[in-house]
């Protein structure tokens, strides 16, 4: 009830925002904070990493260090007997934050893998569990932890350019989705709350995000024709779902306008460049028949890409505007 209240007070303008640029941003210290709560009672390691994430939210002009410091000190309390299970993982994460906020990618990566691989191996104990007693105490948690690593490290290579690494990180997210997906499924198949088989709505929305997250990083690699064929899925799916204008489809569609632009940007390069080879120092223009027809192909792709992305631009700012009106009619 407590979470449906805090999502109700969330503007259809905020979800634009949160489904528009999210995939951007690495897991903010409040989220962090709630999983810091998360665990077997309030001991030594839960105080000290509450007292760093207040630290980081503060406006202290040494905040950040001195959440470093705090955090640094949770590493050594991460494996206490009140410690929950993900102390370790929970604490990487906070810190590989606060490496980013100080301008040290390359730590804050080296700090992020570590955290990935910490949690991979309590996701492979909790499926050994499972197994071992029965498919009802299969634990969805752990693998969703592994998605937060995978997606936080996405987003670290991304703010690298390390575009490439980020492309993998995104299929790592999602198997752990799809494995978190199928612990769930079957833990409540096993006490007969629903079909074992079968894709919910929510679950294919969750898919429809890592997907997403995949095409930005092949549309920054100049992959822009796959990224655009994943995007116009996402979209149709959400459109279909949630409606045309609902925040996610909103969202979508501007998704699908930045990259249209991108390959409009691309196409022209190579219009230029092909034009320009065919031209000798001294100007005289000396291109193949071959030459000029790509260049002419690749302009005209260019200008049809512009236009449709234009036209998108248009959607999703009415959009946008419409979801503004909604949020101002509800407050008022």
């Amino acid at each position: 009830a407590q979470a449906q209240l805090e999502h109700a007070r969330v503007s259809e303008a905020e979800r634009f925002v949160h489904f528009g640029s999210s995939r951007s941003f690495l897991t903010q210290p409040a989220d962090l904070l709630y999983g810091g709560l998360y665990g077997e009672g309030a001991g030594a390691w839960h105080e000290a990493f509450l007292h760093a994430m207040t630290l980081l939210e503060s406006n202290a002009v040494d905040a950040t260090r001195q959440a470093q410091a705090a955090l640094t000190r949770c590493l050594g309390l991460a494996k206490s007997a009140d410690a929950p299970r993900d102390a370790l993982v929970t604490t990487l994460r906070g810190l590989g934050c606060v490496f980013v906020t100080m301008g040290r990618q390359q730590r804050a990566e080296v700090v992020y893998a570590k955290a990935l691989t910490e949690a991979q191996a309590l996701a492979a104990e909790s499926v050994a569990y499972s197994k071992a007693i029965s498919a009802e105490s299969a634990d969805s948690a752990a693998p969703l932890t592994v998605l937060g690593c995978w997606r936080d490290l996405a987003v670290v290579r991304r703010l690298a350019g390390e575009h490439v690494e980020a492309e993998k990180c995104w299929a790592g997210a999602m198997q752990a989705l799809l494995a978190a997906q199928a612990a769930a499924r079957r833990a409540e198949a096993a006490v007969g709350r629903r079909p074992q088989h079968g894709v919910t709505a929510e679950e294919e929305a969750a898919r429809v995000e890592m997907r997403l997250g995949l095409a930005e990083a092949l549309r920054e690699q100049g992959r822009t024709a796959e990224a655009a064929a994943m995007i116009r899925k996402a979209l149709e799916w959400r459109q279909h779902t949630m409606g045309p204008e609902a925040a996610e489809s909103v969202a979508a569609t501007l998704d699908l306008a930045r990259c249209l632009r991108r390959a409009a940007r691309d196409a022209g390069r190579v219009a230029a460049d092909t034009s320009s080879a065919g031209q000798s120092d001294g100007g005289v223009v000396t291109a193949t028949v071959t030459e000029a027809t790509v260049a002419a192909a690749a302009a005209a792709e260019a200008a049809g890409l512009t236009d449709e992305a234009t036209a998108l631009d248009a959607r999703w700012v009415a959009g946008l505007q419409r979801l503004c009106d909604r949020d101002a009619q509800e407050a008022g």
